[in-house]
């Protein structure tokens, strides 16, 4: 379900709003016409910095906890950590995971399990991140490329960040 008002727009229960951290909302994809259970795949534009997107889907689950604690998020990111690896293969790039952890902060807690990459091919290297939580009923995963491979730019996190502070209404 998809609901305008105003600059921002609400997808399966949670708002999308116009801009996050530097990067403007472009393309949303209802994904549920042809594939129920795939949800909503929405792009954020960073220009000069990268790309996101924010998927929101179930995969027909009910029972979807809210947060990053719970062994189906789990299991989504380790899904989403081989299908991005998959997908590398399969264009000639190589993904070599640098770390996973959790985010958040101690006043806020964990928000978001994340697996940060270093995608490579024969001319560049760059950086990309896929975040992953609960949230109404559905997962929630970001996923953010850079146009650098600087292991110091927190262009990423810092989309995460206001995406998380939006999500959990604390904007």
């Amino acid at each position: 379900m998809m609901d305008k008002s105003g600059d921002s727009i609400l997808v399966a229960g949670i708002a999308m709003e116009t801009a996050y951290a530097g990067f403007t909302r472009g393309k949303l994809t209802d994904n549920e016409l042809e594939n129920p259970g795939l949800g909503y795949t929405i792009d954020y534009h960073g220009s000069d910095q990268g790309e996101a997107t924010v998927y929101i889907y179930s995969l027909c689950q009910r029972d979807i906890p809210n947060g990053p604690n719970s062994e189906v998020i789990v299991d989504q990111l380790n899904q989403a950590s081989r299908d991005l690896i998959g997908y590398n293969q399969t264009v000639g790039r190589r993904a070599e995971l640098v770390s996973r952890y959790g985010t958040g902060s101690p006043d806020r807690g964990a928000e978001f399990l994340c697996a940060e990459f270093i995608l490579t091919d024969d001319f560049r290297a760059w950086r990309t991140f896929v975040y992953v939580t609960g949230c109404a009923k559905n997962f929630v995963k970001i996923r953010v490329t850079l146009r650098t491979n600087d292991g110091t730019d927190p262009t990423a996190r810092n989309f995460a960040d206001a995406f998380a502070r939006q999500l959990w209404g604390r904007g």
